[in-house]
């Protein structure tokens, strides 16, 4: 056989040899990640180095953190944040619902004092037949529900800014005054300034000045109290219910320890 059909032969065997086991690596990844989607993915990267290891570790961790961000449901709750909230989320929340309410009372408000208005205004030329008395109210209709939107979100600025004022009063508070101890203390700091600012932009004389700041520092007491009961009752009590706790431990300790001195010495009495 000549040297030039023996290298034909081996190339043709080679190439088969090559063909089979190529083949049947695909039909086994094909097997793996069609039957077993969560381990036929990984099998490959088992003959990878431990960089490749660390690659896919840090790739697993940081789509785990994108879904927990995605969904919030999925993330931890930390129970000893105010509203199980952190404080940007806590604030975004003030806003938003602070804004929603004071909306819908500036809406209802304005509507009954624009109907009152059109009806005043109109009350020297009240319709006589009951096609005018449609058309009078239909554009009463109309006018009331225009105006009402547009005092709805006029009192709603106000009363979005005021909650974000009292929600970042009361995080600074809580962060560098109270050392990342939520406590009622800082409800109260946060209700009076926001309510001492709001009278001091509307320009309200002194004594009403005084009177929207403690409207404010009632309001604040009210939910910072309400908020630490909350927490107390997910286990994370407020510094004044611990120092009745560790008192009460102490008290506790002491009578422990003055037991196991006069047992001790009954015992050592009963030896001699």
């Amino acid at each position: 056989m000549s040297n030039w059909t023996v290298d034909r032969w081996l190339a043709q065997n080679l190439s088969l040899t090559i063909g089979r086991d190529t083949v049947r690596k695909g039909e086994d990844l094909f097997e793996s990640s069609f039957f077993f989607p969560t381990t036929g993915a990984t099998k490959p990267l088992q003959h990878m180095s431990n960089g490749s290891h660390d690659v896919v570790q840090n790739e697993s961790a940081d789509s785990e953190a994108s879904n927990n961000i995605a969904n919030p449901d999925n993330a931890e709750i930390d129970h000893s944040q105010r509203l199980s909230r952190p404080g940007p989320a806590r604030i975004v929340f003030y806003t938003t619902w602070g804004f929603s309410i004071f909306w819908t009372i500036g809406f209802l408000r304005t509507r009954r004092m624009v109907a009152h208005q059109f009806l005043a205004e109109n009350s020297h030329r009240l319709p006589t037949s009951e096609a005018g008395w449609y058309l009078y109210h239909r554009a009463k209709n109309y006018h009331v529900a225009w105006k009402g939107f547009k005092g709805g979100w006029k009192l709603a600025f106000v009363g979005g800014a005021c909650t974000y004022l009292y929600a970042y009063v009361e995080e600074m508070w809580d962060k560098h005054a109270r050392l990342g101890n939520p406590d009622a203390s800082s409800s109260l700091v946060a209700g009076t300034v926001t309510g001492g600012v709001y009278a001091l932009v509307k320009r309200m004389p002194r004594r009403q000045v005084w009177r929207c700041m403690r409207a404010g520092m009632l309001l604040g007491l009210v939910s910072g109290v309400t908020q630490d009961l909350a927490r107390w009752g997910r286990g994370y009590p407020p510094w004044y219910l611990q120092l009745g706790r560790r008192q009460q431990m102490l008290d506790d300790l002491m009578n422990v320890e003055t037991r196991q001195v006069e047992v001790h010495q009954t015992t050592n009495s009963n030896v001699h």
